[in-house]
């Protein structure tokens, strides 16, 4: 699909509307986050989580910290405090939570599966769990309080993916606990209930990230599932996002306060962020990217503006990189 065909031009009245960035595209500066990284949220004060050579870790002060766990762990999300949320990636996952001295605890006891998706700045862990019984639901858990959240009784799971201040939580509801089984829906849960947002046509869904504004954003198939592509929500309207030229499919994975959405599109693979309804490639703004790097998928940004990208650095090692505004 075009950048410039009517339908994505239209975007442009609908995204201004949801009071998104008007400025011009920024200029960035990366930051080389090691070889073996990965990252998967980078907070307000540009702390990271994710892994590094394999291991679950936080990056902070220009190094990585791991945290107890060892190989089979994944950190989702932290906030300023060095609290971080995560699960132990089996068969039969569990979520756990990382205390700032890198110790982990079980979010749910006794669950046969459960996952920890996202942590609030105030603490407070999100995640999605399942009882002996069969019994599946979302949760939320706080000074050691376990709650469980209302779920869409139509789908066996339903997740949290996202959270901003105001307590509205972006997510899915769907077959699987990772999202990845079709039929899933993209979902927003605000005044104490999940509401399905919509598609693109298509019968697969996520809803990934939410800013202050409660612009929800995140992927849905196309009508016959033929391919996926960005979205963003808000008030009620739906709006497809397009991909690069000449590409098939995209996602958007995060959203920060001024509106500015980052991900990916493919199968050119480039990340990618969205900016008054025009998704530029990453690679294209960064004034000093080595020439053996890959910007691939930009996974997070914060309020400051600061990206996260995922990619592949000198002999197709994985890289972490942050890219920082001028």
């Amino acid at each position: 699909m075009s950048l410039r065909s009517p339908r994505l031009l239209a975007v442009t009245a609908a995204l201004a509307a949801c009071a998104f960035a008007s400025h011009a595209t920024s200029r960035y500066l990366v930051t080389d986050l090691g070889v073996d990284s990965s990252g998967e949220k980078v907070d307000a004060t540009g702390q990271i989580s994710g892994t590094f050579r394999g291991q679950p870790a936080i990056y902070s002060n220009g190094a990585w910290r791991v945290l107890q766990g060892g190989r089979q762990f994944v950190v989702k999300g932290l906030n300023y405090k060095e609290q971080a949320v995560g699960f132990r990636v089996r068969s039969d996952p569990v979520a756990v939570e990382w205390s700032p001295d890198g110790r982990y605890r079980k979010l749910v006891p006794g669950a046969t599966q459960s996952i920890g998706t996202v942590i609030h700045r105030d603490g407070t862990t999100y995640g999605a769990a399942q009882l002996p019984s069969g019994h599946s639901f979302p949760f939320s858990k706080n000074h050691g309080v376990l709650t469980e959240l209302p779920y869409d009784p139509a789908y066996a799971w339903t997740v949290p993916q996202a959270v901003n201040r105001l307590g509205q939580i972006a997510g899915f509801a769907g077959s699987a606990s990772f999202g990845a089984v079709c039929p899933a829906v993209p979902e927003l849960y605000a005044g104490g209930n999940w509401t399905p947002i919509g598609s693109l046509g298509g019968t697969c869904g996520v809803a990934s990230g939410i800013n202050d504004s409660g612009v929800v954003v995140g992927w849905s198939n196309t009508p016959n599932d033929l391919f996926s592509h960005a979205y963003a929500w808000h008030n009620g309207v739906l709006t497809d996002l397009g991909t690069l030229p000449y590409d098939y499919y995209s996602q958007a994975n995060d959203i920060n306060r001024d509106g500015l959405i980052v991900g990916g599109s493919s199968p050119s693979y480039r990340a990618v962020i969205v900016e008054n309804g025009v998704m530029t490639a990453l690679d294209t703004l960064v004034d000093n990217l080595p020439h053996h790097a890959r910007l691939m998928i930009a996974v997070s940004i914060n309020e400051a503006g600061q990206i996260l990208v995922n990619g592949f650095g000198r002999n197709d090692r994985r890289h972490a990189y942050l890219l920082n505004p001028e």
